[in-house]
């Protein structure tokens, strides 16, 4: 499997993150799923009652809690990189189409994906942080993880400075393979001027999560390029 290349140290970020927590904290209930059932029940009934009549037992659960808890990007409060968010919608052939509101909310039908502000910041639907795009350009996810670059019209993922999309003049969604072919996506309408950078971000945000459905062997040799979402 090719290794995550990292950024510069001056930035900050870190490569792309496992799926798993990097706390140890937050791996104790791994460790108790290995015991076989009958030895697990045993574990719990011995351990647990001694932890609730120590009074100890919320205060841990919060603990444990906000360990896991990812951290914000770096200069969340402050903002990163300025967006102009227009009311564009990326159209698909034979899949519902992706809107972007100028409120910010990026909607697959009823369906809320993400939102984005003008301070470059993405939250969730419960607006809790995903990521902040610097003035640089860099994605950086929480715990400062590194998600790739946006530019005007282009991106690259977080194992390559190769950009893997393309907005074209046309408004046109252009995927690349490991070969530099095309792969038509979609169409966006409503992306002008200094706003085609907010359809790119999002158009980066779903290719992202797409790829994440599949193995990191098949993303990164860039097989599948045509199907990812």
């Amino acid at each position: 499997m090719a290794q995550t290349p990292r950024v510069s140290s001056q930035s900050g970020l870190r490569g792309i993150p496992s799926d798993g927590p990097k706390n140890p904290l937050c791996w104790r209930p791994v460790a108790l799923r290995k015991l076989a059932p009958q030895r697990r029940l045993v574990h719990l009934t011995r351990v647990l009652p001694r932890i609730a009549r120590s009074g100890l037992f919320l205060s841990l659960l919060s603990v444990i809690s906000s360990a896991c808890q990812p951290a914000p990007p770096t200069y969340w409060d402050e903002g990163g990189a300025v967006l102009q968010i227009p009311d564009a919608v990326l159209l698909r052939h034979g899949e519902e189409p992706i809107r972007l509101h100028s409120d910010g909310r990026v909607t697959r039908g009823d369906e809320v994906l993400y939102f984005i502000d003008r301070a470059g910041r993405v939250t969730d639907e419960d607006y809790e942080s995903l990521a902040l795009l610097t003035p640089s350009g860099h994605l950086a996810g929480n715990d400062d993880f590194y998600w790739g670059r946006v530019g005007l019209r282009n991106a690259s993922p977080p194992w390559s400075a190769l950009a893997w999309l393309r907005l074209s003049q046309s408004g046109a969604l252009l995927l690349f393979d490991v070969a530099g072919e095309p792969y038509h996506k979609g169409q966006w309408e409503g992306c002008n001027g200094a706003s085609i950078r907010a359809c790119t971000l999002v158009s980066h945000l779903l290719t992202l999560s797409a790829a994440r459905r599949y193995d990191a062997d098949r993303v990164q040799f860039g097989l599948g390029v045509g199907v990812w979402y």
